[in-house]
């Protein structure tokens, strides 16, 4: 193999990398819940056409190609292909709820600072209050 095929080969196994890893983040628990436009673009079964996937912006820089994409597809545990290579969906099921929310708490109405002890200490000083 020359240094031109085996670069050509690197590339492509990049590639197919980057998308698989976009893609899945896309139906991921922490994207695809709230993504009202993807979640627009489901049919009945669950499917999403491939082609809304390849039209982002962020996967036209990886590719063009709706070929590349399925064929990077084909190694996911988290995705699903139809048997025309058209739509994908989710293999998993969508959470009820937020995953998340348990864990998450927002706080407000504490003195700004430029750096991680200066809110400390404006906390701490809130708390004792």
């Amino acid at each position: 193999m020359s240094e031109t095929e085996a670069a050509a080969t690197t590339d492509e196994a990049g590639i197919k990398a980057k998308v698989l890893r976009q893609v899945e983040y896309y139906f991921s628990d922490d994207s695809f819940p709230f993504d009202e436009y993807l979640k627009g673009q489901q049919d009945a079964e669950g499917y999403v056409p491939l082609a809304v996937i390849c039209a982002f912006k962020k996967m036209l820089s990886y590719t063009k190609d709706e070929a590349v994409v399925a064929a990077a597809l084909g190694d996911s545990d988290a995705i699903e292909l139809d048997a025309d290579g058209k739509r994908i969906k989710r293999i998993h099921p969508t959470p009820d709820a937020d995953p998340d929310a348990a864990r998450t708490c927002h706080v407000a109405g504490f003195a700004v600072a430029p750096d991680a002890p200066g809110v400390e200490k404006n906390i701490k000083a809130a708390l004792e209050k």
